[in-house]
């Protein structure tokens, strides 16, 4: 922008020099092995609703590719009973993902524990019955993969990148 700028005043006789463009280094991604994750998933508690919910959101986002924002947009009538769930994305874009046995297996054994605590249209509820928030679902994903011995600082979308990984078979 600024060299076209700079063109602009040449061409009305300012006789300026162009600016060389600095050049910033690319982050790399935090790239976690596929199958760590789901050891260490599997391997969690379940003592009381609380662990059983935040296993089932990894699980959920671990096994689905989906973002944090689609997990929390999912609604009790959006489970079918084929064992297919309707995702709401980007633009209020539906389509359709298939859960695999261990995830529907824990998805049973929260809605009976969820059934005692609400009746609220959404999957992901706290113990009060009030839908999960955005950042509760970063924060459970940080701390409990830091817990599980998973020493890089990671958020819902990474795992999110590494299903996309193990799907493209690079892991």
């Amino acid at each position: 922008i600024i060299n076209s700028f700079i063109n602009f005043l040449n061409a009305y006789g300012f006789n300026l020099k162009k600016i060389e463009s600095v050049k910033i280094p690319k982050r790399e991604l935090r790239v976690v092995d596929y199958g760590e994750i789901l050891k260490k998933i599997h391997e969690m508690n379940e003592n009381d609703f609380e662990t059983l919910r935040n296993k089932l959101i990894l699980l959920f986002l671990a096994r689905t590719g989906i973002r944090a924002s689609e997990l929390l947009n999912i609604k009790m009538n959006d489970i079918q009973s084929d064992g297919g769930i309707i995702i709401r994305g980007k633009g209020n874009k539906e389509r359709k993902v298939w859960i695999t046995g261990d995830v529907v297996d824990l998805l049973n054994r929260y809605l009976k524990l969820r059934d005692k605590v609400t009746k609220c249209d959404y999957l992901f509820v706290n113990v009060r019955g009030a839908r999960l928030g955005r950042t509760t679902i970063y924060m459970i994903v940080r701390e409990i993969l830091e817990s599980l011995g998973i020493r890089k600082k990671l958020g819902p979308h990474h795992l999110r990148h590494a299903f996309a990984t193990h799907l493209a078979g690079k892991t």
